[in-house]
């Protein structure tokens, strides 16, 4: 069984758009930041993140996957591989939350959750809300590095409706010093300060 109070969850977004979260007070779901037009570089493809607008999460729901922020349960996901291939990864940051922290909120706000034990946006998914034990997940798929035959159960995830504020995370995990010195020079000028890390092993 696992021990949820040990569980953390992760969200990938290219270092420009930093700014923008720290200013909005949190992540937003992939529906508002187009909305609002929020700054930053969209790591993510394109024809995917529109099919995840239209995704509903079961009928009886009214939102879709693109109205959730989307989490993984372990860094150096399938789809920074992705991301990796182009080029690209190495300006990409972690944020780390508390599993246990982010039900506590969402216990407080009301809002909607679910995970999946693949892939969101895929049409044989399943959605679900027995958040006690997460014993549907394949965890030795979801902590694997080479995930060759157990792909869409690695890319289980962790969706919160609409936002998750800012002074949930945790901890921000760099890829290299570069990056970690601009983070840290963002933060300078906030209240609020998450721990960064140099964390290469979350990096393909």
């Amino acid at each position: 069984m696992i021990d949820t109070s040990k569980v953390k969850l992760y969200h990938i977004v290219h270092i420009d758009r930093l700014a923008s979260i720290i200013d909005r007070g949190g992540l937003f779901s992939d529906r508002i930041v187009r909305r609002d037009d929020l700054t930053g570089t969209n790591i993510g493809n394109s024809n995917i993140k529109n099919a995840r607008l239209d995704r509903k999460i079961e009928d009886k729901h009214s939102l879709t996957v693109g109205d959730c922020v989307p989490f993984y349960f372990a860094p150096r996901s399938v789809m920074l591989y992705v991301i990796k291939a182009t080029g690209g990864q190495e300006q990409v940051i972690h944020l780390e939350f508390e599993y246990q922290t982010i039900l506590e909120y969402l216990e407080i706000s009301n809002k909607r959750k679910f995970y999946t034990c693949t892939n969101a946006r895929a049409n044989y998914t399943e959605f679900h809300q027995d958040f006690g034990t997460l014993s549907r997940l394949n965890w030795n798929a979801i902590n694997a590095k080479n995930w060759t035959g157990c792909k869409e159960e690695k890319q289980a995830e962790f969706l919160v409706e609409t936002m998750v504020p800012w002074q949930l995370v945790k901890v921000i995990g760099v890829q290299n010093s570069q990056v970690f010195d601009q983070v840290k020079k963002q933060l300078e000028v906030i209240p609020y300060k998450p721990e960064v890390k140099l964390k290469p092993d979350w990096y393909y």
